[in-house]
């Protein structure tokens, strides 16, 4: 018998929709910094503000999924649930302002209030100008 540890790659994992959540807000985060932080790319904010609301809306539905919160869009039936979804049939999620909203999320008021204020003074202004610049069509 060998007194050897265990390789760590060897160890059986489950997949944890949490975990995934948390890695995805990671990534958007610090994919975010270096796109605001490489000199060659012009539109730093734009990038870095939509990058950063993904990061924080990823963070907070793995909040709520590890507290069973529901952070899915649903009508409440007699018996069930009916979960709202897209045309191509996915579920639709919370954004981060109904995130930021709810009365059991984790952020504080003010916090949550900067990052709406962020939202949209920041975000929706460049999406106007870019709009009222090409007339409102995106090509």
């Amino acid at each position: 018998m060998s007194d050897a540890k265990p390789r760590s790659g060897s160890r059986r994992q489950t997949y944890s929709i949490k975990r995934e959540l948390i890695a995805k807000s990671r990534e958007s985060a610090l994919t975010a910094v270096q796109v605001f932080n490489n000199p060659l790319i012009q539109f730093k904010s734009e990038t870095f503000i939509m990058l950063m609301v993904v990061a924080w809306t990823y963070m907070l539905h793995a909040y709520y999924r590890a507290n069973d919160i529901e952070y899915r869009y649903f009508d409440q039936g007699p018996n069930r649930r009916k979960f709202h979804r897209t045309q191509r049939g996915a579920f639709k999620y919370w954004e981060l302002e109904r995130c930021l909203n709810d009365s059991k999320s984790p952020i504080d008021k003010y916090t949550a209030n900067n990052l709406q204020w962020y939202w949209y003074e920041k975000w929706l202004k460049h999406v106007r100008k870019f709009c009222s610049d090409n007339k409102g069509r995106f090509s």
